[in-house]
Formats: C-alpha cells, sequence, structure tokens
C-alpha cells in the first residue's frame, strides 16, 4: 500500500467528512484529496519525475498538508522541513538530499531565497500568498495558491510501488549537520497503523495537533486522519 492511500481512501469513504480544521476553515477528505491531486498533476507538469526530492518548508496549514501528498501523488519524495531551521542548515539539506523543487510561502520567501539560489539541482520553487517576489529567487517560481484553486485535479497514475521513497526526515541537526533517516511507503504505512492501533484511534476521533509536521510524530498524526 502507498502512504498517500490512507487519504484517498478516506476521500472515497467518506467523501463529505471533515478531515482538516485549520484558521482558515474546514476542509473535508474530498477537497484535501483533490487540492492534493492538483499538486501532484502540477509538478508530474512541470517535469518532476519518480524519485525526485521535494522540500515543504512553510508552518503547518492545510497547503503543507495537500504539498505532503500531492509530492507522494507525483511519485516524488518529501522532505519536511521545519520552517525555523536557519539558511546554512536548510541549504545544507537542500543540497544533501539534491532537492528538485521546494513549496513554501511568500512571507518565507527572503528565508529561503539564498538557500535556493545555491542548490544546484533545485530547479522550481511553489510559493503560496499574494504577492510573488519574482526578482528574489534565481529559479522557476509558481503560485501554489493558483495551482490549489484551478489546477487539474484528477487523479493521477501511481507512479511508484510500496518499496519505493515516500520521504526523507532530517534530524534537527544540534550536534552538527542534519542528518536524513529515509523512509520507503510500506516503513511509514506499518508505522501509521502500529500507532492507530496503539492509540485505538477510531473514525469519530479529533485529534488536536501542535507538533510540526517537519517532526515525525506530529507528521504521523496527518497522515493517519
Amino acid at each position: 500500500m502507498l502512504l498517500n492511500r490512507f487519504l484517498e481512501q478516506s476521500a472515497i469513504i467518506s467523501p463529505d467528512k471533515t478531515a482538516l480544521i485549520t484558521s482558515k476553515g474546514r476542509y473535508s477528505f474530498r477537497e484535501i484529496n483533490e487540492m492534493a491531486n492538483r499538486v501532484a498533476n502540477a509538478l508530474i507538469g512541470n517535469g518532476l519525475e519518480k524519485g525526485d526530492r521535494v522540500a515543504v518548508f512553510m508552518e503547518n496549514s492545510v497547503e503543507a498538508v495537500v504539498s505532503l501528498f500531492g509530492i507522494l501523488k507525483a511519485g516524488c519524495i518529501f522532505l519536511p522541513v521545519n520552517p525555523t531551521t536557519k539558511t546554512e542548515k536548510l541549504t545544507y539539506i537542500l543540497n544533501n538530499c539534491q532537492a528538485r523543487a521546494v513549496l513554501s510561502t511568500v512571507e518565507m520567501a527572503r528565508a529561503i531565497a539564498n538557500a535556493c539560489n545555491n542548490t544546484p539541482s533545485l530547479s522550481q520553487v511553489y510559493l503560496s500568498g499574494k504577492d510573488i517576489l519574482l526578482g528574489l529567487i534565481d529559479k522557476k517560481i509558481f503560485q501554489l495558491g493558483s495551482i490549489l484553486l484551478d489546477g487539474n485535479r484528477i487523479q493521477p497514475a501511481a507512479r511508484v510501488i510500496d518499496v519505493d521513497l515516500a520521504a526523507i526526515i532530517y534530524t534537527s541537526g544540534s550536534s552538527g549537520f542534519p542528518k536524513g533517516v529515509m523512509m520507503a511507503h510500506f516503513n511509514m504505512v506499518s508505522a501509521a497503523n502500529s500507532i492507530t492501533t496503539y492509540l485505538e484511534n477510531t473514525p469519530d476521533d479529533i485529534i488536536l495537533n501542535v507538533l510540526p509536521l517537519s517532526f515525525d510524530y506530529g507528521l504521523y498524526q496527518v497522515i493517519m486522519g
């Protein structure tokens, strides 16, 4: 089973059920799934290939959630990077995994500009927000907000199998440079099933997540939803 199937199955079984509540509103499983499809189709349409590394560098938000699932649906590998990461470590992470794209926000554009411009493998940046700072980042820039509203919502065909990598989660780097932990789809699916079984989660449970998605337990709260 692929990691993104959790969302896709929920969108089939309970399409109108609330999947996510943020400061911006409530979103159903169908809405989250369709927005993730739009992200996936945009990544594929812009030339990203199976196995490409894509960083998500933003605060917890609906955009962050659909970005993670959209990257998976595109057959790429997601990197949830803590939004408080400083430029030096961000540059190291992007180069260490040879990231091809970054999904972030306009508010964080200045913080990531130097890291993006010093990552040779990086070809494109997706920013959510009203103003796109075209002269700040020396890469192709796409408006994430427009993609979420107007992109192709049809689910793309699977490009990977369960033994392929799903994510690379980096350590904080408190004792040196961050180290990436590579996890395949089946690894993360097994971990999610184990956690839900241990916690005896039910479909009616509401989970408050205050942890960043770059922290594995915070990430699994979203995956298990």
